[in-house]
């Protein structure tokens, strides 16, 4: 891939989860620029134009919900089971999980990929 104004190009090899989940996101069509939160290093970046990647490891102690805030996040991306280990005792990140709706997120499904979680900012589906 290629930043645009970075002279760093790559190439790297991606799971059928990540390529699936970058093509649905890309799908759609949010307005950018568009913040994602990510529990996996580069998928922010793989996204291209258009997105943003804030990591979640540069949180801090900060709550998740002023790191969310702090950050305009409009996506969160979570590839599954295991990949957000470190949030697991949360309970921002619990209730986003288990009330989406309530934290003004939407969980879309990643078709193939049940336990891929694309959480929407509601109020970017209906711009």
């Amino acid at each position: 891939y290629v930043v645009p104004g970075s002279a760093f190009k790559a190439r790297i090899t991606v799971a059928r989860t990540i390529a699936d989940t970058i093509g649905f996101i890309r799908s759609l069509k949010l307005p950018a620029p568009v913040q994602v939160l990510t529990f996996t290093d580069g998928i922010g970046e793989m996204l291209g134009t258009g997105f943003h990647e804030v990591k979640i490891w540069q949180k801090g102690a900060q709550p998740l919900d002023a790191y969310i805030r702090d950050n305009d996040v409009g996506v969160i991306v979570s590839l599954g089971p295991g990949e957000e280990s470190f949030m697991d005792n949360d309970p921002d990140w619990k209730r986003i999980q288990n009330s989406p709706d309530a934290a003004g997120f939407a969980r879309l499904s990643v078709p193939n990929h049940e336990a891929v979680g694309v959480y929407v900012r509601t109020d970017l589906m209906q711009k």
